[in-house]
């Protein structure tokens, strides 16, 4: 039984960062825009702090709700200021590759 017992490995993944972004450099007339996924999370703070319930922090729920990957709240209260389609392309892509690698850990085991 303790072999079998070491086999286990928990691997956690925060579902719910915070979502920013900065111009990371200039190519020639365009500069390029780095996002970052977490590591922070809202957390329980989600309905008061995520835009999408009228709060000032972009999240990744507010992504899902920008690219129609979910319903909630109100995607009305995202503002192309806060939260460009680029950026939310970029943050999708980016939650999409942090989920691939916890799975690729996961399948090590």
């Amino acid at each position: 039984m303790r072999n079998i017992c070491q086999a286990f490995r928990i691997e956690s993944q925060g579902t719910n960062a915070s979502v920013s972004s900065f111009r990371k450099g200039k190519w020639g007339s365009h500069s390029t825009l780095q996002v970052n996924v977490g590591p922070q999370s809202v957390g329980y703070r989600l309905i008061q702090d995520a835009l999408i319930f009228g709060g000032e922090i972009v999240t990744a729920s507010d992504v899902a709700v920008a690219e129609g990957l979910a319903e909630m709240g109100n995607a009305g209260l995202i503002s192309p200021n806060k939260l460009s389609r680029e950026m939310s392309r970029d943050a999708v892509q980016q939650i999409h590759t942090m989920l691939e690698d916890v799975i690729d850990r996961a399948k090590v085991i």
